[in-house]
């Protein structure tokens, strides 16, 4: 049996390393400071070096028989783009009101920040949400992103765990509450039969949430947020 693609999985496991570069835990790290926080550069600069290296070193008749396009990745990495971009005001305007305990007049108990930042990530997308609520919970706290995850008091533990579990699972209640929802829309879109007609005929945007997060996925949420974060 001949085994094809090594080079793949060897970028692969490079790839899967290089998540671990985290610039808030590893202080050698070359970073970008903005609102209390070290964004990443080097990890994002070796990821996009072996995404183009596995896109080279893939074989063409490979890419054309699995009907590889980089049109759903464009789709999503422009929408995402302007998100990143338009969100820091919002993490502003978070952290310099939660200061004062409260948010819009809500305090900010584990269940409001879980109900919060659910709604949240289900219209925009689970990585900026999490980074406004966590920006919204160092206000509150006085404690970096670093030191809360530190933290030993049970109800920062227990606001921390409402934001990260909020903004993972409500995610899945749009198309666009988190980025591989969107990508996944896209590829499925494009399979088509040797006639050009859809292979898999997926709800848009409103039925999806209407039809099927709601009914099914909104109840479940509600659930673990009682059981949990009340």
């Amino acid at each position: 049996m001949h085994v094809r693609g090594w080079p793949i999985a060897g970028l692969l496991v490079v790839a899967v390393a290089t998540l671990f570069l985290d610039p808030a835990t590893c202080s050698w790290l070359p970073a970008l400071e903005f609102q209390h926080h070290r964004i990443s550069i080097v990890r994002e600069a070796i990821l996009l070096a072996i995404a183009l290296a596995a896109h080279r070193l893939a074989e063409p008749a490979d890419q054309q028989e699995n009907r590889f396009s980089l049109a759903p990745i464009s789709e999503v990495a422009w929408l995402f783009a302007g998100i990143f971009i338009a969100m820091a005001p919002a993490i502003a305007l978070l952290h310099a009101q939660a200061a004062s305990g409260s948010i819009a007049g809500l305090p900010l108990t584990p269940m409001v920040l879980y109900g919060a930042t659910g709604i949240c990530s289900g219209v925009l997308d689970n990585a900026p949400t999490f980074v406004a609520f966590l920006s919204s919970l160092e206000g509150s706290t006085g404690l970096s992103a670093a030191e809360l995850g530190r933290s030993a008091d049970a109800l920062v533990g227990q606001r921390l765990a409402a934001i990260a579990v909020a903004s993972v699972f409500w995610g899945a209640l749009s198309y666009i509450g988190n980025g591989p929802n969107l990508i996944v829309k896209a590829v499925a879109e494009e399979a088509r039969d040797a006639q050009g007609r859809a292979v898999v005929a997926m709800p848009d945007f409103l039925a999806y949430t209407l039809r099927y997060a709601i009914p099914f996925l909104l109840p479940v949420l509600l659930v673990v947020g009682l059981l949990f974060f009340r």
